[in-house]
């Protein structure tokens, strides 16, 4: 398949079972290290420039990419050889569609190929050009469409998320008695926010509402500017995705997942895929409204406590006081690999690629570490005792005491609220309750509120979002 591999620190990677390779762009030339996927024995170690392809003489797991510079090289990586499938055949000429996502910075957003022109359609304004393209680059308004006669890799620039506190503060908001659901989470739309307590479905905006009830195995989740709500066990063995708009539940489409399982519904989203755990393991594509997979390896056959996307073709089971971690590959189903143990009180995966935890016992417990390489490794990134963590969109935001901190794609620590008072239990806030609408956070503070609103200045690519492209190939 077709991957974008994220060069940085001069290191990136892959796991995946793979016979063929070829470097369709880099900017620089780069040396790969292929790992053998019977013996974890190195099985060629060379040095790469687009657009060169090897077939390694065994199959490899796991293929390691060294550059001088940092950067985002374009690969095709599989069992079979690149092959383009022509949609549409007139002239020698065929169409390549896709959309790439970005997330602040300078981003690939197509690779060099040879092609007549390419056409591009962003879903946000962007400004496009060379590698390193910034501030300078040519503008390219949301909706609107260009054609490019151009063979050369092809950047956009959104500006990184900017994270500021507001000025209005903290308010406090909701009803007494009423809190936010466990691992169901507050997601905001445009008209407020929703959330589950206990079976019935709310929606507030200033005042709270019963929307509906919903089943006792049901979650919310958020797609691209979507709220999600997925429900299992409704019918015969079945899994319904609704759309929550305009303060109705909008049936989307039922899945017959053939096996009904007890526990929680747990949901996990990277770019169009949505992650079901409850029992099975589910993936689905939210563009298209398919099942790819269903398999019994969930969370629950390693005694995790939840599944969460570390990569498109990875996911990773998060320990529920087993103190072990494993890996599952999506692209062959491998069994579970473990990776490392270590007990974590909090995990979350950041759409730029990091990957955040908190260690809950040991010299490093209640401390933020960051991974760059899927979980292998983890770096202590503070020294602040860290409560709790969620991941929106591109900002990362975590309790420490009483002091509530946003961290964007660049890394950068923002203190944005103080709770000093006793009305405001922090140190009891699950951050797994987190929504973000018209510039305010809302975050549970107990049992006694369903929120407290802090206001914040929010600017820049603050969530994920496509740029679409067609090329008229040669």
């Amino acid at each position: 398949m077709l991957r974008k591999v994220r060069i940085v620190g001069g290191f990136g990677f892959i796991n995946a079972e793979i016979k063929h390779l070829k470097i369709i762009s880099s900017v620089t030339p780069v040396r790969i290290q292929a790992i053998g996927a019977g013996n974890d024995s190195e099985i060629l170690q060379t040095d790469f420039r687009a657009p060169m392809a090897t077939e390694f003489e065994q199959r490899v797991k796991r293929v390691e990419f060294y550059a001088k510079d940092d950067q985002v090289i374009e690969i095709w990586a599989g069992l079979l050889p690149l092959e383009y499938m022509q949609l549409t055949a007139v002239g020698g000429i065929g169409l390549r569609a896709g959309r790439s996502l970005l997330s602040g910075g300078s981003e690939l957003v197509v690779s060099g190929n040879m092609r007549s022109k390419v056409r591009l359609k962003p879903e946000k304004d962007i400004l496009i050009g060379g590698f390193g393209v910034g501030a300078d680059g040519f503008p390219v308004l949301a909706g609107q469409e260009i054609d490019l006669e151009s063979v050369s890799d092809i950047y956009a620039f959104s500006p990184l998320a900017i994270i500021q506190p507001g000025n209005k503060g903290i308010t406090e908001h909701g009803i007494t008695g009423l809190a936010p659901e466990n691992n169901t989470g507050i997601f905001a739309d445009s008209q407020g926010y929703w959330y589950k307590a206990g079976q019935g479905l709310r929606h507030f905006n200033g005042v709270d509402e019963l929307v509906t009830t919903t089943g006792s195995r049901a979650a919310l989740t958020k797609w691209r500017d979507k709220v999600l709500l997925i429900e299992k066990g409704v019918g015969s063995n079945e899994t319904r995705l609704y759309e929550l708009t305009n303060r109705q539940k909008v049936h989307l489409k039922t899945f017959a997942n053939g096996n009904l399982n007890s526990g929680n519904v747990i949901p996990d989203i990277i770019n169009d895929l949505l992650l079901v755990d409850d029992g099975n393991m589910e993936l689905i594509n939210l563009e298209n409204l398919t099942m790819i997979s269903k398999t019994t390896k969930a969370a629950q056959s390693v005694g995790a406590g939840a599944l969460k996307f570390i990569s498109e073709s990875e996911i990773m089971a998060v320990n529920n006081g087993t103190g072990e971690n494993r890996i599952f590959n999506i692209e062959n189903f491998t069994e579970w690999q473990l990776v490392f143990s270590a007990t974590f009180a909090s995990y979350v995966a950041l759409s730029s690629g990091d990957l955040y935890c908190i260690k809950q016992s040991g010299t490093d417990a209640q401390r933020p570490h960051r991974s760059t390489d899927g979980g292998r490794t983890w770096t202590r990134i503070s020294e602040v005792s860290v409560i709790n963590l969620k991941s929106y969109g591109n900002v990362l935001i975590y309790a420490a005491g009483r002091n509530l901190y946003a961290v964007n794609k660049s890394s950068e620590f923002v203190l944005v609220a103080t709770l000093n008072s006793t009305n405001h239990p922090w140190n009891f806030i699950g951050i797994d309750k987190v929504g973000l609408f018209d510039n305010q956070l809302y975050v549970n503070s107990g049992t006694e509120k369903i929120s407290t609103a802090v206001e914040l200045d929010l600017s820049g690519t603050v969530e994920t979002f496509g740029v679409h492209f067609l090329e008229f190939v040669i």
